[in-house]
């Protein structure tokens, strides 16, 4: 069944005649034609424009010219729309005639035992690191972008390599390179996502905090369950306009916004495994002005720098919290500012 419904799709691609058509109908056959065309014209003018005493890098850009013009005809690609089409008809039923065949090369084909052969393990390595830099820049999944740097981190934590790589351009790239634009990454906070904001009316916790309550394993010091609801009171009682978490260097903390344009920072645990790195952190109290810059650096650069106002954990230390920041007065521009720098760290205009 699943084979005469590829064949029928097969069919009907067959009569496609114009690129309009094709577009509307295979949208996906419609991007690998106008990107494949892009790839073959930037092909064809570096072949037609080769000079007579090429550099060592043009003479790269010949090579990938040459391998992109060969690879374009034995895709089935073509500029014509019709002999396009066509090309991938055959190819497709070929597919579907052979396809057990395929499925079998397929199983016997072991790639693991091939790229260890062939390929060298550090130069790939520090290949996949330059990625994961390039990547973090952009990247707007928090899932993702924490195995990113947890990545980067295990991986300059090493010892230092003399592999060298080349990047798509063929421009030689060190180990130190990377390692350098690794460390101005995390020195200015250079990534898309620091915070996550919570939706609201879900927020960890009221959701989770049964995780935290009377059942947890008595080896955590009751004390320590007792200091962490205290902090989850704390919180629930005063007015935010929103809650974000932290990853990266802010990994484990909580970010509080007041409609007076305050933000608090505090570590506040909603599983058993958060109860110990959540005693004795102090509260770092920013605002919308300085956000997005302080929350970017350590902690440890805070407080040695003295570039926001700290409030330990100490003694009644909701009293000179409530005074000073959560009591100061909210206006409608202080609202405002607030709305929109949780709106921007959602990735909203």
């Amino acid at each position: 069944e699943f084979t005469k419904l590829l064949e029928d799709k097969v069919e009907k691609l067959s009569q496609i005649n114009t690129l309009d058509e094709l577009h509307e109908k295979f949208p996906e056959l419609y991007m690998v034609y106008i990107e494949g065309n892009s790839m073959y014209n930037y092909a064809e003018a570096v072949l037609n424009n080769k000079p007579n005493n090429p550099s060592d890098a043009i003479k790269r850009q010949i090579v990938e010219a040459e391998y992109k013009s060969n690879y374009y005809y034995s895709c089935g690609l073509r500029r014509n729309v019709k002999q396009y089409v066509e090309n991938q008809v055959v190819m497709l039923n070929h597919v579907i005639k052979h396809v057990n065949d395929l499925v079998k090369k397929a199983n016997d084909f072991s790639i693991g035992n091939n790229l260890s052969r062939k390929l060298d393990k550090e130069k790939t390595k520090m290949y996949i690191v330059m990625k994961m830099l390039d990547e973090c820049k952009e990247c707007r999944d928090p899932e993702k972008l924490d195995v990113y740097l947890k990545t980067l981190k295990r991986y300059f934590s090493g010892s230092e390599r003399k592999e060298i790589i080349h990047d798509e351009h063929g421009n030689p790239v060190t180990y130190n390179e990377l390692l350098i634009r690794y460390n101005n990454m995390i020195k200015k906070g250079d990534f898309t996502i620091d915070w996550i904001i919570m939706p609201r009316g879900k927020e960890e916790s009221s959701s989770q905090g049964g995780q935290t309550g009377r059942r947890t394993n008595t080896e955590i010091d009751p004390r320590l369950i007792e200091f962490n609801e205290r902090k989850k009171r704390f919180y629930d009682n005063i007015q935010c306009l929103g809650r974000a978490k932290g990853i990266s260097n802010n990994k484990g903390y909580t970010a509080f916004f007041m409609p007076n344009s305050q933000i608090l920072l505090d570590r506040i645990a909603y599983s058993e495994d958060e109860i110990r790195s959540a005693y004795g952190n102090a509260i770092y109290n920013m605002n919308t002005g300085n956000f997005e810059q302080l929350s970017a650096l350590s902690k440890k650069t805070l407080r040695q720098e003295h570039l926001c106002p700290i409030y330990p954990h100490s003694g009644d230390w909701e009293i000179p919290v409530t005074a000073e920041v959560v009591n100061q007065v909210a206006t409608e521009g202080t609202v405002n500012r607030t709305r929109l720098l949780i709106r921007k760290l959602e990735g909203k205009k």
